[in-house]
């Protein structure tokens, strides 16, 4: 059984609209073109009202999306659905999304999509057409009590690869938001300096807690004494002048 595009957009769209009734939402599907909005929906015990934009992918497709969706949210309100058909018969599964989520995950995929040769090599021309995967979505699953709060407030629940994404290639202009639960903050970024300052942080701690060679007589050998000044040397110039100095304990001798 085949049907049109406009048909499975109206599918979804109803999907929404009485799942939303079923939690005692007021939810009504707006008219057709309505811009950024398919779905509105009051819950009056909160005095809440959002609007919702629906995509709906059928069984065995992605969801196709267009470049508009990349603008930023205009209010807190602004959500998206995403509504995957199954079989004839069978309840679509539906991702609860902020809007500025979504348009993270296009800009950025998008983004590595460009710079990323073809399969012979060459560079793939720009388009408005966007593609996201269900299995991205996958912690924003029923999450119909998202709803209640601010579109800000929501963490960024994305797929692994979706935040790595989100996090090497930025976010489109205007969007602030995009900290993903229990994830290093994707915005904003953190600079190639400060992650090497930490990195040698490291390997200077590790230097300086590692057993060096000793002389027959239990001393510190030149090479010991002259790795501990290389050592307090690399830990001030971290840490600031104004930083306590480590004391560096002195190691025992096992002779």
């Amino acid at each position: 059984m085949t049907r049109t595009t406009g048909l499975t957009g109206a599918a979804g769209e109803y999907y929404v609209a009485a799942e939303l009734s079923l939690r005692g939402w007021l939810a009504t599907p707006t008219i057709k073109n309505a811009p950024g909005t398919d779905v509105l929906a009051q819950y009056r015990e909160e005095g809440i009202l959002v609007a919702i934009q629906t995509k709906t992918a059928s069984m065995g497709n992605q969801f196709m999306l267009n470049a508009s969706i990349e603008r930023p949210s205009a209010a807190d309100n602004e959500w998206v659905v995403l509504v995957k058909l199954g079989k004839l018969g069978s309840h679509p599964t539906l991702f609860v999304v902020p809007h500025n989520h979504v348009a993270a995950a296009s800009y950025a995929q998008h983004q590595r999509w460009l710079a990323t040769p073809g399969q012979r090599g060459q560079q793939h021309n720009d388009t408005p057409r966007r593609m996201l995967l269900a299995k991205q979505f996958l912690d924003y699953e029923g999450r119909w009590d998202l709803l209640l709060q601010p579109t800000s407030k929501v963490p960024n629940l994305l797929g692994a690869d979706y935040a790595e994404c989100i996090a090497q290639w930025g976010v489109p202009p205007g969007i602030l938001e995009c900290r993903p639960a229990n994830r290093t903050p994707c915005t904003p970024k953190r600079s190639v300096g400060s992650t090497f300052r930490r990195s040698v942080r490291r390997r200077v701690l590790i230097d300086r807690d590692r057993t060096v060679t000793r002389t027959s007589s239990g001393r510190p050998s030149q090479r010991e004494i002259e790795d501990r000044a290389t050592v307090r040397s690399r830990i001030s110039s971290l840490e600031g002048p104004h930083a306590p100095e480590q004391p560096i304990p002195a190691h025992r001798s096992t002779s």
